[in-house]
């Protein structure tokens, strides 16, 4: 059986922003279906993260968790340089 290859639904983007623990501010973008709901994808140094859920149907609790995972990007990249 072959299997098709589905377009990226994430074609808007908007920035996102977030303050680290520290008080350092990082950005990264928030890639969004059209409808502005559902899912989405979290960019931060020309990577992209999901948490893997689908059914978002309410954007501010999406963009909450959307800075969560910029976050622990930022935290990840961070610990990553210092090795």
């Amino acid at each position: 059986m072959k299997s098709r290859h589905e377009p990226n639904p994430h074609t808007v983007a908007e920035p996102l922003t977030a303050t680290l623990p520290d008080g350092k501010t990082i950005t990264g973008t928030l890639w969004l279906h059209p409808s502005g709901i559902g899912s989405f994808e979290v960019e931060y140094k020309e990577i992209r993260m999901s948490d893997g859920k689908t059914n978002y149907t309410n954007g501010a609790h999406m963009r909450a968790i959307a800075k969560q995972i910029l976050r622990e990007m930022a935290e990840g990249s961070e610990h990553q340089s210092r090795l």
